[in-house]
């Protein structure tokens, strides 16, 4: 909470909103419950877990199935997918490096980096909404003077007054239909952020690692690492898929 309060706000790391202890029959439960990357009213295309690993990071057949598979590294790599964030790249860069340098500097891994891509092109009215409510809310923008930027623009959606649901606390980086510096005109919403980040690098991963090490090999790209080696994983890999 202080590191969020130093930053104001301006963090990827998803949002714990509490911890719950729940006795049935004398037996404790623990759930601990977070706020969602993905928003209520705007549907997700495509859904990527994220982590900078190669080893078992491809989805199965099992989750494919799924109306709206969770697919990985491999996943993302072989569909050519790129994010677009035109002239908020280099604010989303610096924003991801200091959140993951905080979770390295207490000795987490593990966590992952949550995208979910929703398409305007193939609902183009509800997205014409979006847009019209982000272009009006000035407020929502920390970094820039406009309201609007030319190119992308990004913003934290808390204290957002709108008549779709759109939730709070979610970073939406949107590149809009004007965007001629990029590559392509994608048209779509991204909702980012840092997810499981609880994980501390114990000597149950060191184990881990070890294993993992002599079954793949040394230069494997495993996920159990060293935290400051996750780090550096995940962002030359983010670096990697920014258009």
């Amino acid at each position: 909470m202080r590191y969020i309060v130093e930053c104001d706000g301006d963090t990827l790391l998803a949002r714990y909103l509490g911890m719950y202890r729940i006795t049935v029959h004398e037996k404790e439960t623990y759930m601990v419950v977070m706020n969602s990357i993905r928003p209520v009213g705007i549907p997700t295309h495509r859904l990527y877990d994220l982590k900078g690993s190669k080893v078992d990071r491809k989805a199965s057949d099992k989750e494919r199935a799924k109306d709206l598979p969770c697919l990985k590294d491999i996943d993302f790599e072989e569909a050519q997918e790129r994010l677009y964030l035109g002239g908020d790249t280099e604010t989303f860069k610096e924003t991801l490096k200091r959140d993951v340098q905080f979770l390295e500097k207490h000795n987490l891994m593990d966590y992952s980096l949550l995208v979910a891509i929703h398409d305007c092109n193939e609902q183009v009215a509800l997205c014409e909404r979006v847009c019209v409510f982000v272009r009006h809310a000035a407020f929502l923008y920390p970094h820039s003077s406009s309201p609007c930027p030319a190119v992308c623009c990004s913003a934290t959606t808390r204290n957002m007054q709108t008549p779709g649901e759109i939730d709070r606390d979610v970073d939406v980086y949107h590149v809009g239909p004007h965007a001629k510096d990029l590559k392509a005109d994608p048209k779509r919403l991204y909702f980012i952020g840092i997810i499981d980040v609880l994980t501390v690098y114990s000597t149950r991963k060191r184990a881990a690692h070890a294993a993992k090490t002599a079954k793949h090999g040394a230069r494997a790209e495993i996920s159990t690492v060293k935290p400051d080696q996750y780090a550096k994983r995940l962002l030359e890999f983010v670096s990697s898929m920014l258009a």
